[in-house]
């Protein structure tokens, strides 16, 4: 991919364009909107042939950027050029708000930051629910807040950052908690 035609995307800093990502099972290729999309399969595919790996076609997602005529016109056209070939129907576009995960950051055009926080916070409320029906001594209490809080928000926080209000609703739930009730 990185020796293709593709152009890719450039990032001020980086002294080279970014072409692909891969990391165990996952790949992510980062097209311009000139870029085709039949080419990025056709490398794609031969790299597959050579190294026996699958591709699952199904779970492609486009994520759109760029100024939001561009996103718009793509998702209307399903098309990465003006006037190109269509994109095949199974591959999914993402729409404003909307996100997919990669490598455990959620990220899409005009994603909300709250929101894979969403799924985390209620976890550990409904947690912190159950653990308190055991009747946690205050040590014990500390040990759970850490595992809970800790524990279930540290990788999503350093991939994707905390908003402020995720941060305080946790804060909040910690502290009730620990010094007596999870309601």
């Amino acid at each position: 991919l990185r020796a293709s035609p593709l152009a890719g995307i450039e990032v001020p800093g980086l002294p080279e364009r970014i072409v692909s990502t891969m990391f165990a099972d996952d790949t992510t290729v980062f097209l311009r909107s000139t870029d085709s999309y039949n080419l990025m399969n056709d490398i794609l595919d031969k790299w597959c042939e050579g190294s026996r790996a699958k591709f699952n076609g199904p779970k492609t997602v486009i994520i759109p950027i760029g100024p939001t005529s561009s996103r718009d016109r793509l998702r209307k056209e399903r098309s990465m050029v003006d006037g190109g070939p269509p994109l095949p129907p199974e591959v999914k576009i993402l729409e404003e708000g909307e996100g997919t995960r990669v490598l455990g950051a959620w990220i899409g055009p005009a994603y909300d930051d709250c929101g894979p926080w969403a799924r985390v916070t209620e976890t550990i409320k409904s947690n912190l629910e159950r653990w308190e029906r055991r009747n946690p001594t205050l040590k014990g209490r500390q040990v759970i807040v850490n595992m809970e809080l800790g524990g279930r928000t540290q990788y999503l926080a350093r991939v994707q950052g905390m908003p402020s209000a995720v941060e305080a609703h946790l804060e909040k739930l910690g502290s009730r908690f620990l010094w007596g009730g999870a309601k």
